[in-house]
């Protein structure tokens, strides 16, 4: 099957291979890779498919476009609908979110997340939950939407980063480089833009040069090790909260912009403040 024939099968992501590495790509360029249901649904159906293959030892995960990946589709018809009036169906709605998280880290194949430009909200979540990262060094990573749309439903963060790492960027929603983001232990390797796919690339094979047999058992290992540290509790424990979150006057005042002004000029007025404050 070719590289075409691979990719008609979706709509909303690219799915080929090279070799033993199996390759995905976000495809909603247009929308900035928001993760739409329809783009959940066909990533599950993609890992699922990569699970099964003998062929593949390693997936290389990136997005089409002007970045990786801008977070969830949280325009009408996307995949989160903050409008609901209902908190238990909200928190179960984002309870099927994380376990889709846990799902994906708990994948028995090693993946890679290549990043550039920006990854942020439920895309900082997406690339958290893989194996290893490659970003370039001026790429955006983090959760500024912490500042009007609710708390991060899937809290990771503390299983890779120091505790006051943590703090700062909820406390503020800053973002940080993806040069910085090495240090503080969310990315891998952080390359100028141009060497980002050949390093990205010459990652993923060297992974793969590893047995089949062996990748599936050291991943178990290390995934075993983070379930005695508690990675599920850690991992469901922000769901509550984001739950709750969304019915408070924060939350709801910056979904009656967007539903009256628009999406932009909610985001341009929540960002403002933080932007005067730099200067």
């Amino acid at each position: 099957m070719t590289h075409d024939d691979m990719a008609a099968a979706y709509n909303t992501i690219e799915y080929w291979t090279e070799g033993p590495v199996a390759r995905i790509r976000l495809n909603r360029p247009e929308k900035s890779n928001a993760m739409s249901a329809e783009l959940l649904s066909e990533l599950d159906a993609a890992l699922a498919r990569i699970a099964d293959d003998e062929d593949v030892r390693v997936t290389l995960l990136d997005g089409a476009g002007a970045g990786f990946c801008a977070g969830y589709d949280i325009t009408p018809g996307g995949s989160t609908d903050k409008s609901k009036g209902n908190i238990v169906a909200d928190w179960l709605r984002l309870k099927g979110n994380i376990q889709r998280w846990v799902r994906l880290y708990k994948h028995p194949k090693p993946i890679i997340a290549k990043i550039h430009n920006y990854a942020v909200a439920g895309g900082f979540e997406l690339a958290m939950a893989c194996d290893l990262v490659v970003a370039s060094d001026d790429c955006r990573l983090g959760y500024p939407a912490v500042r009007s749309v609710g708390t991060p439903p899937f809290m990771i963060f503390p299983l890779l980063a120091q505790m006051r790492v943590v703090k700062r960027m909820l406390y503020t929603g800053d973002t940080v480089s993806g040069a910085a983001a090495v240090a503080l232990g969310f990315v891998n390797e952080a390359v100028p833009a141009a060497e980002l796919e050949g390093t990205a690339s010459k990652l993923a094979r060297r992974v793969a040069l590893m047995p089949l047999d062996q990748l599936l058992l050291l991943k178990s290992s290390v995934v075993r090790a983070y379930e005695i540290l508690g990675l599920d509790a850690i991992a469901m424990s922000g769901v509550e909260f984001d739950a709750v979150s969304h019915f408070g006057p924060v939350v709801q005042e910056f979904w009656k912009v967007t539903r009256e002004e628009g999406l932009k000029v909610a985001v341009e007025r929540r960002d403002a403040p933080f932007r005067e404050a730099e200067g």
